[in-house]
């Protein structure tokens, strides 16, 4: 017994492209949002806490927003093929994604040393993983 019969949904030539400039635009407000998060969370321990936390703040909100926009680039420029960007290609994507932050964190806690703040690292990285949140409070509905 079929509960729900539905046709799929037909989308014109022209709905596909405004989904897809939605979608670029989307992605490129996100990586600007968290780099915005990112720069904050720096400045603020660059005020309080010196220059050594604040360019600890910076690494940590890079090893992430570089991965990220570039992500967000690849996805972004897979939105003008007619056929998109397929699930593998998401998933690798994604995977690769967090290996470069994951090698990212290493080359700060290597090449840092022991003057890495990694309070200020870590707080730099929660805020740029976080950073929608900013897009969502100034654009609202509007940006999702």
């Amino acid at each position: 017994m079929k509960v729900f019969e539905t046709e799929p949904i037909q989308l014109s030539d022209q709905d596909k492209r405004l989904i897809a400039h939605k979608s670029r635009a989307m992605l490129m407000w996100l990586a600007i949002s968290q780099l915005l998060a990112g720069l904050f969370v720096s400045v603020l321990f660059g005020i309080f806490s010196g220059q050594v936390a604040a360019l600890s703040a910076l690494a940590g909100a890079a090893s992430y927003w570089l991965p990220n926009t570039l992500a967000a680039l690849r996805l972004a420029l897979s939105s003008f093929r007619p056929q998109g960007s397929g699930p593998v290609a998401l998933l690798v994507i994604f995977l690769a994604k967090m290996l470069v932050a994951a090698v990212l964190l290493y080359f700060v806690a290597i090449y840092g040393g022991e003057q890495v703040n990694w309070l200020a690292v870590l707080l730099g990285l929660i805020a740029t993983l976080k950073g929608y949140v900013i897009a969502l409070l100034i654009f609202g509905r509007k940006f999702l």
